[in-house]
């Protein structure tokens, strides 16, 4: 449940803050799978129950157990973990799911699944492990292989410039 505080009011807008702001990652214990974008949405807006949803054709959903998760790194786009769990366990990401996350586990490349609206979660299995997230904005490497040729292709003209005059 989201609670909120009013922080500041003007005539024209009110600014709110949650002030107990849910962590950035934690384990989930009740999921829900659902088929596509649009029903997670709708679900994450009416909640009939406490299960977070999932889009998942896999049975990932189900069997899932506590664990416990342990920030090693956290940096923007670039977040370690450790998770222990008995059973298989779900990580919730409380960041948004845009292109451009990659997961993996132990080393390992790993599902990242819609969840909970606009996050997304990592499917992991029993026992202990290294959970590496990892944000590249696509298309960055390109547009500067672009423009380290741009730059490159001015200074030949400028020398060829010079050279001539």
């Amino acid at each position: 449940m989201l609670t909120t505080l009013a922080v500041g009011n003007m005539p024209t807008f009110c600014i709110l803050a949650d002030p107990t702001p849910a962590p950035a990652f934690a384990t989930v214990t009740r999921a829900r799978a659902v088929d596509t974008v649009d029903a997670m949405i709708d679900a994450a807006k009416a909640p009939a129950d406490d299960a977070v949803p999932v889009v998942t054709s896999e049975p990932v959903v189900m069997g899932i157990g506590p664990g416990r998760v342990t920030p090693e790194a956290y940096r923007a786009g670039d977040v370690r973990l450790r998770t222990t769990s008995a059973g298989r366990m779900l990580l919730l990401m409380r960041q948004s799911l845009v292109p451009g996350w990659s997961a993996s586990v132990d080393g390992a490349p790993a599902d990242i699944l819609p969840a909970a609206g606009l996050y997304f979660a990592v499917p992991l299995p029993p026992g202990e492990h290294a959970v590496a997230l990892r944000y590249r904005a696509p298309g960055f490497r390109t547009g500067l292989a672009i423009a380290a040729v741009w730059w490159l292709g001015v200074a030949v003209l400028v020398r060829r410039r010079r050279a001539v005059s």
